[in-house]
């Protein structure tokens, strides 16, 4: 498994932006409330799991040798990580990095789609 590339997840942003205001601007005249606890849950995950990534990454530094000084962010007596649950998380992180392109392209074509009609009246005023 190779790391993902940013330039393919800009594209990946950009395409499912694309799309989801095509479909938007083609298929709704007017979207239902969206919840807001979508950005909240969305957040909270993307903090547990740079958490997670962040305490992998110290647990699998180099150990020093001599010559190098100690890493200050590895933690001493910290056991190794199982190659396996290594792997797993890996995979974690690339998938996450794929959704996450996708779910910013549907938030960026909702926004796209959205930001004209922002600029418009509330219904029921009137101009003066």
């Amino acid at each position: 498994m190779k790391p993902s590339r940013p330039l393919f997840l800009v594209a990946l942003v950009v395409v499912i932006g694309v799309i989801t205001w095509a479909v938007l601007r083609s298929a709704y005249l007017s979207l239902p409330p969206l919840p807001w606890t979508a950005v909240p849950t969305l957040l909270l995950l993307a903090l547990g799991e740079a958490f997670t990534g962040l305490n992998v990454l110290r647990r699998i530094r180099r150990k020093p040798s001599k010559g190098r000084a100690p890493d200050a962010s590895r933690k001493p007596g910290q056991k190794p990580l199982d190659p396996l649950a290594v792997a797993r998380l890996a995979a974690l992180g690339k998938a996450s990095a794929h959704s996450a392109a996708v779910i910013a392209g549907v938030f960026g074509g909702f926004a796209v789609s959205l930001a004209p009609r922002s600029r418009s009246r509330p219904p029921g005023t009137t101009s003066s």
